[in-house]
């Protein structure tokens, strides 16, 4: 009984492993699952159970496997070979989740853009998910991002595309670099359009509020412009970012539907 036990858990063990390490690519990157925040204990607990939670489905349906996972089963796990698969797959994984970055990079691109033009770019704060300051319009997008991350149940679509990998791409499989080319050109050209999209707005008042002070500055010389300006720019600029804070989450929103298209279609091959 216990022979038979073990030679089903060495016969397992290199798809579970395999698994196990696809679903730590994605949470090293992913929003909300790759909070430094988080306890390392946390997610090593979650990345276990989800792992508990995908293989049996991925053994049941029977799905092939790559040439690493071949290896694996016909010439055991060594060293070199389950260093390999175990690379591999972490890499798999990466992709799916820096992908999923991508929005919220825009979110943080058009708050440096919005920080520079109020000038705000000195007022930096620390950020501990990326080791790096970061100014408070660039922090407020963040956070808000991740918050509609959360609402829009990015997670649980996460999680279901992440399912869907598995048959595009097979345990023990690599990724195509044409396709993940492709898709990342297309994901940074998103990423810079939810940065405009969200700054214009504010660029252009910006911009009439700077051709209006130089208007000020030629017909009132006796003022100064430069300290009445620069409040005048955090005022107006403050109360634009307020009123428009929801159009920045439908911009957001559409950004995600996009990319989730975009990594459905990566994932159905």
């Amino acid at each position: 009984m216990f022979g038979a036990d073990v030679a089903i858990i060495e016969h397992h063990l290199p798809g579970w492993t395999l698994t196990l390490f696809r679903l730590a690519g994605v949470f090293m990157l992913t929003p909300v699952l790759g909070q430094q925040t988080i306890p390392r204990q946390i997610k090593a607990l979650l990345l276990v159970v989800m792992t508990m939670a995908v293989y049996p489905s991925l053994a049941a349906s029977g799905m092939p496997t790559g040439h690493w996972m071949a290896n694996l089963q016909e010439g055991g796990m060594t060293i070199p070979s389950a260093a390999a698969a175990i690379g591999n797959e972490l890499i798999n994984g990466m992709v799916i989740g820096y992908a999923l970055l991508i929005p919220i990079a825009g979110m943080q691109l058009a708050g440096h853009m919005i920080d520079q033009q109020l000038g705000l770019g000195l007022a930096q704060i620390y950020n501990p998910e990326f080791n790096t300051e970061a100014g408070i319009g660039e922090q407020f997008l963040y956070l808000t991002g991740l918050a509609i991350f959360i609402t829009f149940g990015g997670l649980e679509i996460v999680f279901g595309i992440v399912r869907q990998s598995f048959g595009v791409i097979p345990l023990g499989d690599s990724i195509d670099p044409a396709r993940v080319g492709e898709m990342a050109v297309g994901l940074l050209g998103l990423m810079m359009q939810v940065g405009v999209r969200i700054a214009a707005p504010l660029l252009c008042l910006i911009l009439l509020e700077t051709l209006a002070m130089g208007f000020v500055a030629r017909t009132m010389p006796q003022l100064n412009i430069l300290s009445i300006g620069f409040a005048l720019r955090i005022l107006v600029g403050g109360t634009l970012v307020a009123v428009t804070r929801g159009s920045c989450g439908d911009v957001y929103t559409d950004a995600i539907g996009t990319l989730l298209r975009t990594l459905r279609g990566f994932v159905a091959g």
